[in-house]
């Protein structure tokens, strides 16, 4: 089974673009599109187990014994700055059935958490222009003030 994530460097959120339900009976296989170099996914179960697992070619393996309950999942780069972003991603929720576990994300609201971001972009794309007109007034301010000075 394979899943893909796409990180948003913006919003320092990673969405789940794998929407269909999933049985994983060995590993479940992660991408992270737009991972940064040297990444690292954290993941913690329902029991509070964690697991490290570095990205290679921006994807890792979790083992199928790991997933219990619901997975919470994070991308960082792990190199002792406190710099560095974290990208918290949406959750994966499991449910063992038979010889195998079904896996699927957990953000049911994804569509919403598209909407709040598309409304923030819209916020600030108005508080740019807001801003670009009071510099081009306050520029026009700064003319005719120095019109009435004689700079020589």
């Amino acid at each position: 089974m394979r899943m893909e994530y796409k990180l948003l460097k913006t919003q320092r959120k990673g969405f789940c673009l794998t929407r269909e339900p999933e049985v994983v009976e060995g590993e479940l296989f992660i991408i992270f599109t737009g991972a940064p170099e040297d990444a690292t996914a954290i993941f913690e179960n329902a029991e509070g187990d964690s697991l490290y697992r570095l990205l290679v070619d921006n994807s890792c393996a979790i083992p199928a014994d790991f997933l219990r309950g619901e997975i919470s999942v994070c991308v960082t780069v792990l190199n002792g700055s406190e710099s560095e972003p974290k990208y918290f991603c949406e959750g994966i929720y499991t449910k063992t059935l038979g010889g195998g576990i079904v896996v699927v994300p957990n953000g049911l609201d994804f569509p919403k958490e598209i909407i709040d971001v598309c409304v923030e972009l819209q916020s600030v794309r108005e508080d740019i222009l807001a801003l670009a007109q009071k510099d081009r007034e306050l520029d026009e301010k700064l003319k005719k003030l120095f019109d009435g000075y004689n700079i020589i």
